[in-house]
């Protein structure tokens, strides 16, 4: 039975804080911003969140309480890199709304991330013009400058809809109508309030770099590039990129989903299976207007389809091959993991293990011989890569091409031009798939 004695112990006046292996004391309760100002000879302004025990990520504002190890998460990690770039967009959105006159004609929606920026838009086009930005952009500087704490506080997830519907953000008050938990956090910068999947930097006086530039029917909020916090390069941004992007968001507002809110609320009524039935029917259009494109071309011999791991290349390859059949072209898939060279030859990682995504991991010679030569009208037998045993084996697969036919190949080096080195410029058509 314990006695009213243990109940009301006192905590230890210190607390061990482990850091890169040495220990440091440290009074019970001193915030994470205290401890990092002691490192900041070494790492500067650039520690914006601490990971506990390998596991638990902590804002700088959080409390010690209890002996723990602890590393830095610094901006040229992912996990700071996100919480800068969300800070100043919450900078971004106070600053308007103060420059705006809190006018919902300047309402701000974030859209995408582009490069190390985000791409955001108003309700009101004719608003934005270059010098609200560059007054907006001069505001969020004087609030830097004046290092305003970002507040957490915790309320009724009831509460928090209620806000959100006060200020006729409907797409985050439906977000919180399927919330499960009854409790939500906040965060509040000097009366501004939102909401935020994540964690935010201590206060204003961490974004130092960003800059405002109009794009597109919007504007962008650009940060330093995560290999260089010190940098922020001039706003470059991949116009196809952007424009895939850009027709996702608009094809969103088409089929009314235009966020989790409205997702949510399709699959409560229902409408899911629609849903995917008619997100395949658009792919398999798009999947058309690509083959269309090759067909109009009779140039184009060579399909190359790249994309990250996992992005669908093959499936992506079946299935513009069974598009192109229509147009009277006959394809031949070929990928190019077959042209892997045997594994003792593989090069290695500086760990030891083999490295099969640098272009090195590819026979190049001879995917380029036997590539020219079915260019040529040859008949050429191909390899196949056998997995288990790490090895190219021939196995009596000849292919030999004529006039309407297409040769379809997918890999990760696909677009690279120094593994097609040989082959005739004007007869490639490249394909970058991913799933944005």
């Amino acid at each position: 039975m314990k006695t009213k004695e243990s109940k009301t112990k006192k905590r230890p006046a210190t607390v061990t804080v482990t850091i890169d292996g040495k220990q440091y004391k440290y009074p019970e309760g001193i915030t994470y911003r205290e401890i990092t100002q002691d490192f900041e000879e070494d790492f500067g302004r650039e520690i914006l969140l601490v990971l506990e025990e390998g596991t638990r990520l902590r804002e700088l504002m959080h409390k010690v309480h209890e002996d723990v190890t602890i590393s830095f998460v610094r901006y040229s990690d992912a996990d700071g890199y996100k919480s800068y770039q969300r800070s100043l967009c919450l900078l971004m959105l106070k600053a308007v709304d103060y420059i705006g006159f809190h006018s919902s004609r300047y309402e701000v929606k974030v859209h995408f991330a582009i490069g190390d920026g985000l791409y955001c838009t108003m309700k009101d086009p004719s608003a934005l013009t270059e010098d609200f930005l560059q007054r907006v952009e001069k505001y969020m500087k004087e609030l830097s400058a004046r290092a305003i704490p970002f507040r957490k506080k915790t309320i009724s997830t009831h509460e928090a809809m209620q806000i959100f519907h006060n200020k006729k953000m409907y797409d985050k008050e439906k977000v919180f109508r399927y919330r499960l938990s009854s409790r939500t956090n906040l965060y509040d910068l000097e009366g501004f309030v939102d909401y935020y999947y994540g964690y935010m930097v201590y206060d204003t006086s961490y974004l130092k770099l960003f800059s405002l530039r109009t794009y597109g029917e919007g504007f962008i909020l650009s940060c330093p590039p995560r290999r260089d916090p010190q940098l922020l390069p001039a706003l470059s941004v991949s116009p196809k990129l952007f424009k895939v992007q850009e027709n996702s968001e608009k094809w969103g507002q088409k089929i009314e989903v235009e966020d989790v809110g409205s997702l949510n609320d399709l699959i409560v009524k229902g409408g899911f299976k629609d849903l995917i039935l008619m997100q395949e029917a658009y792919h398999e259009k798009q999947i058309a207007e690509i083959s269309q494109q090759i067909a109009s071309d009779p140039d184009k011999r060579l399909v190359m389809i790249a994309g990250p791991s996992s992005s669908g290349k093959t499936t992506f390859s079946h299935r513009l091959s069974t598009q192109l059949c229509v147009h009277g072209i006959k394809p031949h898939p070929i990928p190019i993991d077959d042209y892997f060279v045997d594994r003792e030859k593989t090069p290695l990682n500086v760990d030891g293990t083999y490295n099969f995504e640098c272009l090195e991991a590819l026979d190049v010679e001879l995917f380029n011989r036997d590539m020219a030569a079915l260019l040529a009208g040859e008949k050429v037998e191909l390899p196949t890569y056998n997995f288990v045993t790490g090895k190219r084996e021939y196995k009596g697969k000849t292919l030999q091409i004529g006039k309407n036919d297409i040769i379809v190949m997918e890999g990760i080096h696909a677009l690279n031009d120094k593994l097609s080195y040989a082959l005739p410029m004007e007869s490639k058509f490249k394909i970058y798939i991913s799933a944005l």
